[in-house]
Formats: structure tokens, sequence, C-alpha cells
């Protein structure tokens, strides 16, 4: 899920690192679960979110895996209104800054001495 933005966030490191640093980066997030109950939309942006009212939930569950996956109904509504909208701040800390440099940058032992230590592999999600 957030590949793409940890390279979009690395290109703009690169090209424009002021854009960073300025918190002028915002990520547009698009629900992983809609719950349709008659003509009611719900959306959950987390599994989280989600999770905490999985037991109260009355309709039918749609698990959409991206962009592709909502009708452009549904990603209007989602995303672009302020009722539903999540739209999150990218607020790197020098610590973060640091670690995508070294993790996007040219020493490959360090990037994989990091995924050994800092990856589960043991638990694959979707």
């Amino acid at each position: 899920m957030y590949h793409i933005g940890l390279l979009i966030t690395a290109v703009l490191h690169y090209i424009a690192p002021s854009f960073i640093l300025e918190e002028r980066l915002c990520w547009l997030r698009s629900p992983l679960y809609i719950v349709t109950n008659n003509k009611t939309e719900s959306y959950y942006f987390s599994d989280e979110e989600f999770n905490a009212v999985r037991s109260s939930v009355k309709g039918t569950i749609q698990r959409a895996k991206g962009l592709g996956a909502l009708s452009p109904q549904q990603a209007h509504r989602s995303m672009f209104t302020q009722e539903f909208q999540r739209l999150d701040v990218f607020s790197p800390t020098p610590e973060a800054i640091n670690l995508l440099e070294n993790l996007m940058g040219e020493d490959v032992e360090f990037r994989r001495k990091y995924i050994f230590e800092n990856v589960d592999f043991s638990e694959v999600k979707e």
C-alpha cells in the first residue's frame, strides 16, 4: 500500500526537498472497506477502523484493494467530499528523512540488513 507513496516521496525529496520539509506532501486515502446497507454506504480506511465496528456492521461488505475496485461514484464520494475525505499530511522527522535516504540510496547492504532486521516474513498480508 505504501510502496508507491514511498517512491513518490523519494523522488520529491531528490528533486524538491523543500516541498517535503514544508509539509506540503499529502496522501489522499481511498477506503479499504465499503459497507452498503440499502442505499447508504459507509467507508473504512484501515483494517483497524473496520475491525472496531466489524461485529455491528450490517449490509454488504466490499474489500477494495485499490482505486480500480471503486466505482467512479464511490471514488468521488469517499475521497473528494468533505464528509469522508481522508487527507494525511506527511510530516517527516529528521530520522525519517535519514531513513528514506538510506533505504532509497545506493547502499544495498544497509537496505538488506534493515529489511531482515525489521520485516516479519512469517506473516503475509494482502
